[in-house]
């Protein structure tokens, strides 16, 4: 049966994000999508069936952590838990934007940047917040707190630890 379905573009590119390369897993998180959302699919409903870290998110995590707001951060990881989402899977959706900041600062290429959740207005302004070492630091530090989250018994704290480190590098 043909199902008419009404998607909007943003939420075909977070459904394909979520798809990493894989046709198979897309189309699986297109029907978990569908059966949480109906015909109607926008953005936000994409992040919340899957579990995504929005721009919103993402960008409350730069600032917080620019402006070494530890509240901010723990604001925004309580709100993730709340909602229901992997935290393992929200640390690597805030090490490829760490990525996509790192790319934005050094290279610019929007090609490199085709898979990225803020637009690159808004991942220009945030990369302009950090330094390239600042950035190659917050990826390898938080690397290392998504490996220590999957052995965590409280993986909310070890994620809440790795965020709080961050801003401690910042400071150095």
């Amino acid at each position: 049966v043909a199902e008419k379905i009404d998607v909007a573009d943003q939420a075909l590119r977070e459904i394909a994000r979520a798809g990493e390369g894989s046709m198979r897993d897309a189309q699986s998180a297109f029907d978990q999508v569908i059966s949480f959302a109906g015909p109607r699919i926008e953005k936000e409903d994409v992040e919340l069936a899957l579990g995504l870290a929005g721009a919103d998110i993402l960008t409350r995590i730069a600032n917080g952590i620019a402006e070494n707001n530890t509240a901010e951060a723990m604001a925004v990881i309580d709100e993730v838990v709340m909602r229901g989402h992997d935290l393992r899977n929200f640390c690597r959706d805030l090490l490829a934007h760490l990525r996509d900041l790192l790319v934005t600062k050094v290279s610019g290429s929007e090609e490199l940047l085709e898979s990225a959740v803020c637009d690159v207005a808004e991942l220009k302004r945030q990369a302009a917040l950090f330094s390239e070492s600042d950035l190659v630091r917050f990826f390898h530090s938080l690397a290392d707190t998504e490996t220590k989250l999957s052995k965590a018994a409280q993986p909310r704290y070890q994620l809440e630890i790795g965020l709080v480190k961050l801003m401690e590098m910042r400071r150095l």
